[in-house]
C-alpha cells in the first residue's frame, strides 16, 4: 500500500511539473518570426478642469464611457489603421456619453440650471480627448482591461511577424496587494502602420504579486 501511494505521489508530482511547463512556454515563448517592434502611448488631450468641476457634465469623462466596440463580442479590442474608421469607433463613444448627458438633464430637474444645455457638436468639442493620428506612419491598437489591487500596472509587447504577415498584442495584468480596488485601462497605443493584409492577435495574461 504504501508504495502505491508514493507511486501515486511521484506521478502527481510529474504531471503537475509538466502542465507547468507547459503553461511557463505558452506565456513566454513565441515563434521566431515574431519580432517585437515599439509602440507609444497614444497621448490623450486634457479636458479643461472646469468642465469637469461639480457637477460636470455627464459623459463627458472619457472614464465613465464604456470600452470601444462595447455591442460586439470582442468587447475592448481595438485595431484601427485608417481615420475613417477611427472617426467612426471614438464617434460612437461620445454619442453614449452624449445620450448620458441628455438622460442626466431630463431625469434631474434640480441639475439643469448646472448642467450646460448644448448640442452634440459643442459636447464633442468639450470632452473628445483623442488626438489627431497620422494613419500613413501608424495604427491604432487597444485592449481594455482592469486589474484588481493596491497597485495595477499593464505591461504591453508587440510583436510582427512579417513572413505570416501577422501582428501580435500581448498585455500583462500585474496586479499587487490585496486592496479591492479596480482599474481599468484602455490600453491605446500607437504602432508603425499595420499594413492592410496582417491580421492582428491580442493576448493577455494576469499575474498576482
Amino acid at each position: 500500500m504504501l508504495k502505491l501511494v508514493l507511486l501515486c505521489c511521484l506521478m502527481s508530482g510529474m504531471i503537475l511539473l509538466g502542465v507547468c511547463n507547459v503553461m511557463l512556454g505558452r506565456e513566454s515563448t513565441l515563434p521566431p518570426a515574431y519580432v517585437e517592434i515599439p509602440y507609444s502611448d497614444l497621448a490623450l488631450e486634457e479636458i479643461d478642469p472646469d468642465t469637469l468641476a461639480d457637477p460636470g457634465i455627464s459623459g463627458c469623462k472619457l472614464s465613465d464611457l464604456p470600452p470601444f466596440l462595447w455591442k460586439e463580442i470582442n468587447s475592448g479590442v481595438v485595431d484601427i489603421r485608417n481615420p475613417e474608421d477611427y472617426a467612426i469607433q471614438t464617434g460612437s463613444l461620445y454619442q453614449e456619453g452624449f445620450r448620458a448627458y441628455q438622460c442626466e438633464r431630463a431625469e434631474n430637474p434640480n441639475m439643469r440650471q448646472s448642467l450646460p444645455e448644448m448640442s452634440y457638436e459643442k459636447f464633442l468639442a468639450t470632452c473628445d480627448v483623442f488626438p489627431e493620428v497620422d494613419f500613413s506612419k501608424h495604427s491604432v491598437l487597444g485592449y481594455h482591461a482592469t486589474g484588481k489591487g493596491c497597485t495595477v500596472t499593464f505591461e504591453k509587447h508587440v510583436y510582427r511577424d512579417d513572413q505570416n504577415n501577422k501582428v501580435l498584442y500581448q498585455l500583462k495584468v500585474l496586479e499587487e496587494g490585496a486592496c479591492e480596488k479596480i482599474v481599468g485601462n484602455r490600453n491605446l497605443i500607437l504602432v508603425p502602420r499595420i499594413p492592410s493584409n496582417y491580421s492582428v492577435a491580442f493576448s493577455i495574461a494576469d499575474r498576482k504579486e
